[in-house]
């Protein structure tokens, strides 16, 4: 498991994400009245489709973020009921951008102090990263009721491999649901509380449109649950911008690989219940009516499927391990600006956010302006392991752009000269 600093700085980048968002959004013009005698803004007093969706995402992160806090530290630590103070409740006025893009600063600046405050102290003493769950095991499904028909199919697949209902939950099938006068959230934080959790996320165009879904994919993230993703027919890989994303490897049911995704879950799910194995035949014929139930155009392939499915899996899972041998050589340099503790001033904040240690790394400022002063010339870094930082401190003028253009070079173990180029919102 990753230590709660590197999930603290994956939280800051997810966090970067929304402001780079945010600087990109253009605020429309707003409509006054023609009247020589009055002039009054007709605006209305709404957020557009693009705010109220980064105001969504900005409410998950900070949930989410919030849970894995909790879960590290406690509700009542230090770090927790720092983190949570910069939490405001979300007004609609007319500086949207100005007002989503302080808090998510201010956000920021809280998860960094954070970590300062850990390399100076340490961690509190109730955190304890290395200890071994001894809770029951349990697959949960999480879903959209209106996906039930996928569901009830993904539950017999379930069924067919050993699982029964001291070991699944999904709230829409009988028998694996929640009993009448049980209080539903009560029951869901039970299950995350009490449980070790192996979470399948049937992710649709549904799942994104479910508080609850959305909810149970944050704290299953925050308490690091085991996970998988099964995309149905009519969902897209770019569609995923929850925090279990495009980014992580899911089975698309109507994708070739499919079979062999679903084989790979399946033996996850047995190797986290400590169950043995059906045989394959029998596993085949489970997993192709599974298809067939939720892939209207699947075609069930009569050639040799247990020797073509195995090569297939194994070519697969040798190119995963290529990607995470590869991902273990590469830095990522980035920056961030956020507020100094000094009135006036911003700190720019050049940090290592891969696995490798940075080596040469050169900054230049593209916008370089005398409107924008630095307190030190920005220097080449000689090296930069992963999750440490250099800091400078920013003076701005009057007049000043709103942004702040970096381009950054650096060697690592992967390749030379790797580059990346950003605009940070001053």
């Amino acid at each position: 498991m990753e230590s709660i600093e590197v999930q603290i700085q994956e939280r800051i980048n997810l966090a970067n994400n929304i402001l780079t968002k945010l600087n990109s959004y253009v605020e429309p013009s707003r409509v006054r009245s023609s009247s020589r005698v009055l002039s009054v803004d007709f605006t209305a007093h709404s957020a557009s489709p693009q705010v109220k969706a980064i105001i969504l995402e900005l409410s998950q992160w900070q949930f989410v973020t919030k849970e894995l806090l909790i879960n590290a530290f406690g509700e009542t630590s230090r770090y927790t009921k720092l983190f949570q103070d910069t939490i405001v409740e979300h007004k609609i006025g007319f500086n949207y951008k100005e007002e989503l893009t302080n808090e998510t600063n201010t956000c920021i600046a809280a998860l960094y102090s954070i970590l300062e405050s850990m390399k100076v102290a340490g961690p509190p003493s109730s955190y304890s990263p290395n200890k071994t769950s001894t809770k029951e095991p349990l697959v949960f499904i999480s879903h959209s009721s209106k996906d039930k028909a996928f569901v009830v199919a993904l539950v017999e697949l379930l069924e067919g491999i050993g699982l029964d209902e001291k070991s699944l939950f999904c709230s829409s099938v009988p028998g694996y649901w929640i009993n009448l006068s049980k209080d539903i959230f009560e029951v869901l934080q039970g299950l995350f509380t009490n449980r070790s959790l192996y979470v399948i996320f049937v992710q649709s165009p549904n799942f994104y449109h479910s508080a609850v879904s959305l909810n149970e994919m944050g704290a299953a993230w925050a308490v690091r649950a085991e996970y998988c993703s099964i995309l149905t027919s009519e969902m897209e890989f770019s569609n995923m911008t929850a925090v279990v994303n495009s980014r992580q490897t899911a089975i698309k049911v109507n994708n070739e690989d499919a079979k062999a995704r679903l084989t790979e879950m399946k033996d996850s799910i047995l190797s986290f219940l400590g169950k043995e194995d059906i045989s394959a035949v029998i596993w085949e014929r489970k997993r192709d009516k599974f298809l067939s139930t939720v892939d209207p155009s699947y075609k069930k392939d009569t050639s040799p499927s247990e020797s073509s499915t195995t090569e297939e899996y194994q070519q697969l899972m040798i190119e995963k391990m290529k990607q995470e041998k590869e991902s273990l050589l590469k830095a990522s340099i980035r920056g961030n600006i956020f507020p100094s503790s000094n009135k006036g001033s911003l700190h720019l904040r050049i940090f290592n956010a891969g696995k490798s240690t940075a080596k040469n790394i050169r900054i230049e400022w593209l916008n370089e302006t005398s409107t924008v002063h630095l307190s030190k010339p920005l220097e080449t870094i000689e090296d930069l392991s992963p999750q440490n930082n250099r800091d400078y401190r920013l003076y701005l003028v009057n007049g000043h752009p709103d942004t702040m253009r970096l381009r950054y070079t650096w060697d690592d173990d992967f390749k030379v000269d790797n580059t990346f180029e950003e605009g940070l919102q001053l």
